[in-house]
């Protein structure tokens, strides 16, 4: 799935009207590619905040539902051997995340699902037990994420880009225990001045 649909009016338990038409295939009970009905969180700004050591049992800081969300000088380190993520970002659009850090922390330093037209810049991945950047559990496919002069150093991957259309502009992803930056038969990169 991969567009927002907004709800005229919910009639009852498992019915919803929508403003526009459904233009996706059906939504089956069970599937694997779940639809999901929130409240879309809108232009919302965190700035220079730093989140150390949390007892988050997925992520110390998760992005989810929003359009306009703008992340700017935000920290995410465990260092404490927790085997937490740094970011979970998912299902968000129209967003920017500009001098942000995932270090040291127990699993991957950030996991990027199901956003469409995003712009990460100048965020790095730093010594994380897991990938730096990992978009490879993606439900559906990220569309047009670009990241521009990100650094991933110390991971287990660097980049590990399996499925969505993804841009990488001057980013460095060398020194990492595994391969720097990988794109799987899925996925549709761009790769323009980076070094791995």
């Amino acid at each position: 799935r991969g567009f927002w649909y907004e709800i005229a009016s919910i009639t009852d338990s498992a019915t919803v009207v929508l403003t526009k038409p459904f233009l996706e295939e059906s939504i089956v009970a069970g599937d694997a590619h779940p639809t999901r009905i929130s409240t879309l969180v809108r232009s919302a700004t965190v700035e220079e905040i730093k989140v150390q050591n949390s007892n988050a049992s997925e992520a110390q800081i998760v992005v989810r539902e929003g359009q306009f969300v703008k992340l700017e000088s935000v920290v995410s380190t465990s260092g404490n051997g927790t085997t937490t993520d740094g970011f979970d970002i998912g299902f968000t659009s129209l967003s920017q995340y500009i001098n942000c850090t995932a270090d040291d922390n127990g699993d991957e330093g950030w996991i990027i699902n199901d956003n469409f037209f995003s712009i990460f810049r100048n965020c790095h991945a730093i010594n994380n037990v897991g990938d730096g950047f990992q978009t490879s559990n993606a439900a559906t496919f990220s569309a047009h994420q670009i990241f521009e002069r990100c650094i991933s150093r110390g991971n287990s991957l660097g980049f590990d880009i399996s499925d969505g259309i993804y841009n990488l502009y001057a980013c460095n992803a060398e020194e990492n225990d595994d391969t720097g930056i990988r794109v799987g038969a899925s996925a549709r990169a761009i790769l323009n001045g980076c070094i791995a």
